[in-house]
């Protein structure tokens, strides 16, 4: 019976199938994954950062927007009257009291 072994080529291709392989290959390897994890953090905080900028600039049109129409509402007049037209009360459209008329 003659038992013959296998070539150490042949077992370094088998190992490299199997995720094995030569150290410096394996370095270079986890050097690789380990940019490319990089690179994929920094493009994760840019879009982050681009997209936190893009709330803000949407919460200041908002609030530009909010102002405006607290601007319109404090121009707008409302009057209520009670006792049969006798007591009347001007409001602004902020529910500030700006007049209030009483007839005897």
């Amino acid at each position: 019976v003659k038992v013959s072994s296998t070539s150490s080529s042949t077992q370094r291709g088998a190992f490299l199938w199997f995720g094995g392989g030569d150290e410096k290959n394996d370095e270079q390897s986890d050097k690789d994954s380990s940019s490319d994890s990089a690179i994929m953090a920094n493009l994760d905080s840019v879009s982050k950062i681009m997209d936190s900028m893009a709330s803000f600039k949407a919460s200041q049109r908002i609030g530009e927007r909010t102002g405006a129409a607290l601007q319109d509402l404090q121009n707008t007049l409302v009057e209520g009257t009670a006792a049969e037209g006798k007591v009347k009360i001007t409001l602004n459209g902020q529910q500030v009291p700006v007049g209030v008329q009483i007839d005897e």
